[in-house]
């Protein structure tokens, strides 16, 4: 059997190998935190450009577009929970030091070492409480991404070759309507034109009768003269 000096060196290595382990759960503590405020920064950045980017997209793409930034909404609400003040379990408070401070050396040292177990299981639940809700904000994150990459990918080749379309038909149109009034311009110049110059038949006829007059007279001088 063991005696006690061996029990003693078993449990200081014991609680040695538990501090190093609440050392690494309020690391990961910490680094979880730490990237949820990032990824917190990164979807606020992200939707602002996307709502940037919507004023100038189709009517039917802003209204899907609300999906994905609902989506948005709660990986965002996920990454605030992580973000609790509440410190993780270090091992035996000083209340619990001062009611055994008068136990044997042998004693405490069994004292401490369950009082860090019991701290690795409670900070267990809290750093998985963590890790689940940033796991599930990042998938909420990339569904919310393949939404609108899809809805621009729509709106850039669908509704951009109807916007084209649209504009060669009114290019047409108004072509057209250029024509037609030029048309109209160039019949309303000669109408103002027969306006303002009319013609007398009675007129031309006197100018006929008057060459036929000297005509005659030429012929005549020309017959005299022979």
């Amino acid at each position: 059997m063991p005696n006690q000096a061996d029990k003693i060196e078993k449990r200081r290595a014991y609680i040695d190998k538990t501090n190093y382990l609440l050392n690494k759960q309020f690391e990961t503590k910490n680094f979880l935190q730490n990237t949820s405020i990032g990824l917190i920064g990164f979807v606020t950045l992200i939707t602002t450009i996307i709502i940037v980017l919507l004023k100038e997209s189709n009517y039917y793409i802003k209204i899907l577009a609300i999906i994905p930034i609902f989506i948005f909404g709660i990986a965002t609400y996920k990454l605030l929970g992580n973000l609790e003040r509440r410190s993780l379990f270090m091992g035996p408070n000083t209340v619990q030091i001062e009611k055994h401070i008068n136990e044997s050396f042998g004693n405490n040292l069994k004292f401490i070492l369950s009082s860090n177990i019991s701290a690795l299981n409670n900070n267990k639940l809290r750093i998985d409480n963590l890790g689940d809700n940033l796991n599930s904000a990042i998938k909420w994150i990339l569904i919310s991404l393949s939404l609108i990459i899809l809805l621009f990918i729509v709106d850039n080749l669908c509704f951009e070759n109807q916007e084209e379309k649209k504009s060669i038909n009114l290019i047409n149109f108004n072509f057209m309507t250029d024509n037609n009034s030029g048309e109209k311009f160039q019949s309303s110049d000669l109408e103002t034109e027969e306006e303002i110059y009319p013609v007398d038949q009675d007129s031309l006829m006197a100018t006929e009768k008057e060459f036929k007059k000297k005509k005659e007279k030429k012929n005549n001088k020309k017959k005299e003269k022979d």
